[in-house]
Parts: C-alpha cells; structure tokens; sequence
C-alpha cells in the first residue's frame, strides 16, 4: 500500500497528537530547569542559621529565571547588617544582596524574584549547582562581625521538557 502525502501527513499529526510529548498543545515548547541548595552553620546549642535558596531557570517560549530564598537565625534577629550571596571562587565580589525582612516577621530575609521583573540572577543556577555559593551574613554583634557558611545542592534537574516524554 502506498500512501500519498495527505495520508502520510494525517499519520505524522496522529502519532503526534497520541504520542506522550504533546507537541501540538503548546504545552512541550520549553525547558525547565533547577537547582535547590541550602546550608547551614551551629553557633551555639539552639542557635542556628540557615538558608535554603531555589533557583528555577525557563528557556525556549517564555524565557525567564526566578530565585526564592529564606534565611533564619533568631538569635540575630535585629542585629543584621546584610546577608549576601557570594561565588566561592570569588568571594570579593557580591552575587546578590537579601533584603532584610521587618524586625516583627522571624526570618531575617526571604522572598523571591525574578529576571523579568529586573532581577539580575544570570549564573546563579551553576553557582548553586556546583555547591559553590556562600551566604554571608554581616552583623554587629562584637565577635561574631560575620557569620559564613555554603549553601549545598539538596535536589538538582537540568534541562527537561516536563511535558514530554
């Protein structure tokens, strides 16, 4: 049996629109991809500080990247300076700045954003990927002008289609 080219067209649209990738319903046009880290550092009995950031990546039809975070440690609450991110590999220079949350509301920052609405997050997910980011926090607690510790990967995906298989 010979099929002509409608044929052969109907039949490539069938297997398509029956296949697990969903091409034709626009939902198999991107890639995702993500990283979550988080770290922590135990100054005293009871007293720790930690952070978990999440950074999320999207390429292809809507392109964009988002970061979330929550940084805590009640025993500095009120007495933070700032708390940036940093690139092990170049300490000196600062990746982010975390806004300081209202001293009524625990964590000492969190929140979350994204490079369409201005956020500069470009590198973070292979800085975060590779466990090579550093949360450091500045305080003004004499001796303890600085709290430092790594953020390590917990969960990672790199680039996937989600809705095809």
């Amino acid at each position: 049996m010979q099929l002509n080219a409608t044929k052969l067209m109907l039949l490539a649209l069938a297997l398509l629109a029956t296949s697990g990738c969903m091409a034709l319903s626009g939902r198999c046009i991107y890639e995702l991809r993500g990283v979550s880290a988080n770290g922590q550092v135990v100054q005293a009995p009871g007293d720790t500080v930690s952070a978990e950031v999440i950074v999320g990546e999207q390429r292809d039809a809507d392109p964009n990247k988002t970061m979330s975070w929550m940084i805590r440690g009640s025993s500095l609450k009120g007495r933070v300076q700032s708390i940036t991110l940093h690139d092990e590999t170049n300490m000196s220079q600062v990746l982010y700045t975390f806004p300081l949350t209202a001293s009524t509301f625990p964590p000492l920052s969190n929140g979350t954003v994204s490079q369409n609405q201005g956020a500069n997050i470009n590198g973070f997910f292979d800085v975060l990927a590779g466990s090579r980011g550093i949360i450091l926090i500045t305080t003004d607690i004499p001796g303890r002008g600085t709290v430092q510790f790594r953020l390590n990967v917990t969960s990672k995906s790199d680039w996937n289609r989600p809705y095809c298989s």
